[in-house]
This record gives structure tokens, sequence and C-alpha cells, in this order.
């Protein structure tokens, strides 16, 4: 228990060494998970055997977010189920090397819901006394917690060695906001590693529900109290780890304040001054080693709730950021125009953020269903980014191709397709690839206005889509096929399509474009309308498709897609 601070009282350190004696049995000594072992094993691909000067910013291709929790949601080849069980060392650091196996050049490390510290922290002892002793919880088990606080391990430092061997950068993602596992927070049903004082203590600084469409319990940045404690967690990681940089989850979640208490000059300062603040940490910290630390902020690639949130991205550059990692959030959309808010930038780098997910569904137990998003969307989404100027790509939520403890209706699960990092950093490559164009069905997420899908065809009402295409290498050569989906069979309906203005001729529906093994919410030809889309109608830039629907009845839209092979 060499983690407690002298303060600790003699009665937490017996809860705590009774919960340790309760746990080691299962949780030390051997690895009974099926983990493979990684140890020893670690490729110098990544390193250049040159002296490195650490003093210059160092510039990342391929950055890959590990959340850390999928070590245990998914199962993998060093985590053969995708139950809680005892976390090795072995499986932290498999997690890392699959990444940078695959060719990212950058691993960023997510220590949990960062409210709570998953890491050694001078604050286990008053978290401890807290949770036993004043709340009254129990619940003691998770893995985390006991891999770091029972068993005194670090899996960020073991995480960050792995990167070092490699010659890769390490990063902490730092979530500014997450409410996951927040609503958990009775004495029944909260857990250490989630169950934080602020938000059981001071109810008067949730929000939730508010004018802004957030629907889960956050905090509220306005308060100075707040943001306190969220630097007080950040100081703690920057001080203790050598990190290459640290990146700001504004996207966990979106909502930072009660908007119809502050406006938008009140939300942007306070948030510029908070980056201002960690800009400050990360100098200090290189004064001390001269290793160079970047200052990262993960935000919508989308405007539309900037002001909501308190991001102006000019001014969180003259703050100190050094690179905008762009995000859909959960989807993997194509609808954006990174060009823009490039723009608004002077020198800090650009990053497009590609994730698993392009549309989703539930099933019949309300679980949800994802569609996986193939190798060639991928690729025509990282293209689409080059083109509009990205200096790199990110990875968020890789590892769940694997699953996340959904029904049965998501399977079937896979391995992710690892080929993909090292595919997407070479544009000569991407501009040789099939090309896959989509607009899938999301959830009512407050990152956007302009979600595209589901989308209700009214008869005789036009609809219109706008499509970003990216000419190949020498131009299109082959005509495309455009489909409209419905998870209601269409039947008999007729729908209209105008490409560029020009009527589009109806052809049957052919089948998947591409081989690949994701099935989820494919459909059947019932659920299809296709049409030929001649290559002469395909150009550079923004494309216009309008669709109507001249005859049946009303239908829902929850796919719709363009590939040209």
């Amino acid at each position: 228990m060499k983690y407690l601070s002298a303060k600790g009282s003699f009665r937490l350190l017996l809860v705590l060494l009774l919960l340790a004696a309760t746990l080691l049995s299962t949780a030390c000594g051997n690895d009974g998970s099926g983990a493979v072992t990684t140890e020893g094993n670690f490729s110098t691909s990544g390193a250049t055997g040159e002296p490195e000067d650490l003093s210059q910013p160092k510039f990342y291709k391929t950055v890959f977010n590990s959340d850390t929790t999928h070590i245990m949601q998914c199962a993998s080849p060093y985590h053969t189920t995708n139950q809680d069980t005892p976390l090795t060392k072995k499986m932290v650091e498999a997690a890392v090397t699959e990444a940078l196996d695959a060719g990212a050049d950058c691993y960023v490390i997510t220590p949990g819901h960062c409210w709570v510290p998953w890491w050694p922290s001078q604050y286990l002892n008053d978290h401890a006394t807290w949770f036993f002793d004043e709340f009254k919880g129990t619940r003691a088990t998770n893995p985390f917690w006991v891999y770091v606080h029972v068993k005194g391990n670090d899996f960020i430092q073991q995480q960050i060695d792995v990167c070092r061997k490699r010659g890769a950068g390490a990063f902490i993602s730092f979530r500014m906001n997450d409410a996951h596992m927040i609503g958990k927070n009775t004495p029944e049903t909260g857990d250490i590693a989630f169950s934080a004082e602020i938000f059981v203590e001071h109810p008067e600084y949730k929000i939730g529900a508010m004018s802004d469409g957030a629907n889960e319990q956050v905090l509220d940045f306005r308060h100075e109290a707040v943001r306190e404690e969220k630097l007080k967690l950040i100081a703690e990681l920057i001080a203790n780890y050598e990190l290459d940089g640290f990146e700001l989850d504004f996207c966990r979640r979106f909502t930072f304040f009660n908007i119809d208490k502050t406006t938008e000059e009140e939300r942007v300062r306070i948030m510029t001054d908070f980056v201002a603040e960690v800009r400050k940490m990360l100098d200090a910290a290189t004064e001390k080693d001269g290793r160079y630390r970047h200052l990262s902020v993960r935000v919508p690639i989308y405007p539309d709730q900037y002001g909501r949130m308190g991001i102006d991205l000019k001014k969180f550059e003259e703050a100190g950021v050094t690179m905008f990692n762009f995000t859909s959030s959960y989807f993997m959309d194509q609808n954006f125009n990174l060009a823009a808010l490039k723009a608004e930038l002077s020198e800090a780098l650009v990053y497009c953020e590609l994730n698993f997910i392009t549309a989703y569904t539930e099933d019949s137990e309300g679980l949800r269903v994802h569609r996986r998003a193939q190798p060639e969307q991928y690729y025509t989404t990282a293209l689409q980014a080059y083109d509009q100027g990205a200096d790199g790509l990110s990875f968020f939520n890789f590892q769940y191709y694997r699953g996340d403890r959904q029904g049965e209706g998501d399977k079937p699960l896979t391995e992710p397709p690892w080929e993909v990092i090292a595919n997407v950093e070479s544009i000569e490559f991407l501009k040789q690839q099939g090309q896959y164009y989509y607009f899938g069905k999301t959830w009512k997420d407050p990152i956007t206005t302009t979600w595209r899908l589901p989308r209700q065809l009214i008869p005789s009402i036009p609809t219109n889509f706008d499509m970003y295409l990216v000419a190949p290498e020498g131009g299109w050569s082959t005509d495309g096929v455009f489909r409209l989906q419905s998870e209601a069979l269409m039947g008999n309906r007729v729908i209209a399509v105008k490409f560029n203005g020009t009527v589009l001729s109806s052809i049957p529906y052919a089948g998947e474009a591409y081989d690949h093994p994701y099935t989820q919410m494919l459909g059947v030809a019932a659920n299809y309308l296709c049409y030929s889309v001649p290559k002469e109608l395909l150009k550079e830039g923004k494309n216009t498709v309008q669709v109507t629907l001249t005859s049946g009845s009303v239908i829902t839209l929850c796919f719709v897609d363009l590939t040209v092979q």
C-alpha cells in the first residue's frame, strides 16, 4: 500500500488491506486470463538509433487513442473473455503493442473517466476515506482500481515504457466531463473507481436535460470548484509522467455549461483560461527534463456547438494548443469541412479522427447494433481529410470491432482491420483504392445539428444530400453505384434520384461492393433501391444528390452510399 499518504488513517489502511486479501488470490501470482505474453518481445522498428533531440516538437502521422477499458470489455488475443478478470501487465503491454505493430506512431492513454485517479495518486487517501467511511460504498473490485491501488502497479507508466522502447509518442488523453457511470452514484450502485465526491456532495454543480439537449448528468464548468477539481488531477498526471503530449478531450461529453446562466463570451474565456493553465503545466514539465510536450484538444469537427462548449479555435491556439484532433465523435462521418477549420489556425497541427462505427440501430431488446466501418470507408474518409488539409489522422474506439458487451444482434464480432492504420498514412495508396462514400443512421448527438440520417422520405418532397468527392489517381474510370437503404422493406415504392441535376437510372441490387466480414445492419436486397451513376457526373468537391419519393407511403432511410470501384 505504498501509495497511501502519511495522513492515511489506520482504519483506512485496514480496510484496503482487507480488500487486498480478498482479491489477491485471484488478482496476482498467475495469469489466469489466457493472456498472450508480450514482455521481452518488443520490436525496435520505431527507434532510429540516433540521439533524440527531446526539446523539439515531434510530428506524428497516425495517433491511436486507447480508452483503456477496452482491455476488459473486448475479447482479444490477450484477454479471451469480454468479462472482468484480473488485469495483468501482459494485457496492459499487449494493448499498446498491437497498435504500434499495426503502424501507429503515437499512443494515447485514457486513464479512466478522469474524475477518480486510476493512477498512483496523492488523492487516494482522501477518496478512499470518503468512499468507505462517508459515502458508505462497498464496491471496490474494478480491475483497473485493483491493479493500481491494491496490487501497486501503474498501467500508465507501463504503457509509456512500451512506447519508449518502440520510439513511439506517448500521450495522455484527459476526459473533461465524462458522464459514464456517474448516474450510479449511490452507496449501493457506486464503485470506488467511478464515484466522485464532487458529484455526490455538490448537486448544485450538476447540469443535464438543459436547453442544449444534454441527457446526462455532468458538471457545470462555470463553477470554479469544478475547474479546480479537474486541474488538480491534470497537474498530478503531468508532474508524474514523462509525456510527449497531453490531450484535453472536450467530447466526453459535449456539455460544459448551463447556457441559460452564461454568455458565449464567458464560456470562451473560462475554457481558454483553462487551456492556458494546462499549457503552463506542460511548459513547467519541459523546463525540468527538456522534453517538449504537445497540448492537444479533441474537439468536434463540426463548429455548431463551439459557442455552447466555450471553444474558440484561434484563442485555444494562442493559449498554447499545438494539435487539434477534430472528431465526429462516436460515428465516422464524412460530412465535414476540415479546410474551414484549418483556416482558423496558424501553425497548429490538424488531425481528423476516424471511428469504427458508420451507423447504428437497436435490437428487439433495445441494445445497440453497430454497423462497422469497412476498410474502403476508412480510406475514402482519410482521403477526404487529407484533401482538406489534415496533417495526420487519429483512431478512436478501434478495438471495439471485438464487441462492447452488447447483445446477440451486434455480432459477428471480429478483429479490427489492423492493416488500415498503416495504409492510411499513404495518400498515394489511398488514391488507388476503391471509394466508399456514405451517410449512416445516428442518434441525436448534441455534437452537431446536421446529422443526415435517419431521414424520413415524404411523397413529392425532395431531400438533398451533399457528398464531398476526391478523385482517385488518374480520375474516375468506372461508373458508380448509389444506394438507398431502409430498415423497412422498400416494397413497391418508387424513389427518383438526381445526381448533380441528372436523373439516375435504377439498377438491380447486386450485393456489397467490397468483401468484408462486417454484416451488421446490411439487411437484404428488399431493403435497398440502387442506381447507376455515370462516371461523367462525378466531380471533385461538392456533389449534390436529390432524393424524392414519387410513389408509395412514407419510408425512413437508415443508410445512403455511393461506391466507385
